[in-house]
């Protein structure tokens, strides 16, 4: 009988034994990843299998070792240096000034809404007075 799709049993030969842990396809993977890799599955001599979450850790990290190697290889002058530094210099200072004025605008904005509720509270303030004064004469009135 077969093991359900996507299971986590190791494949078992047609004698009920395991198979030994096959080396996944390797081509792209650093040497000294492919080393580990291989010495682990020797180590453990098939008993305790590699995870595939260790394995793909090890490739990630291969990866970005190799990738900043690469970038050692292409040195930059002096020149290109400084103008990458002024061109990301110019861009953050353009994201400074950008998030100034958005908040300038956004506090000038709340001022106007306040000034403007202040106004109104003002009004009604005045309203109610008056109300409250005409309710006295009226009630005075009737005495």
């Amino acid at each position: 009988m077969a093991p359900p799709p996507y299971s986590s049993f190791a494949p078992q030969s047609s004698s009920g034994m395991q198979q030994p842990p096959a080396i996944p396809q390797m081509a792209n993977i650093p040497f000294d990843v492919k080393k580990e890799i291989q010495e682990h599955l020797v180590l453990n001599n098939g008993k305790q299998q590699m995870s595939i979450e260790d394995i793909v850790k090890l490739v990630v990290v291969a990866l970005k070792d190799s990738q900043i190697e690469e970038g050692k290889e292409e040195e930059e002058t002096p020149e290109e240096i400084l103008r990458r530094k002024r061109i990301q210099n110019n861009l953050a200072a353009a994201r400074y000034r950008k998030r100034q004025r958005e908040a300038r605008e956004s506090a000038e904005q709340e001022l106007g809404d306040l000034t403007k509720r202040n106004d109104e509270l003002r009004e009604q303030v005045y309203r109610m007075e008056r109300e409250i004064s005409q309710l006295k004469q009226a009630v005075l009135g009737r005495q």
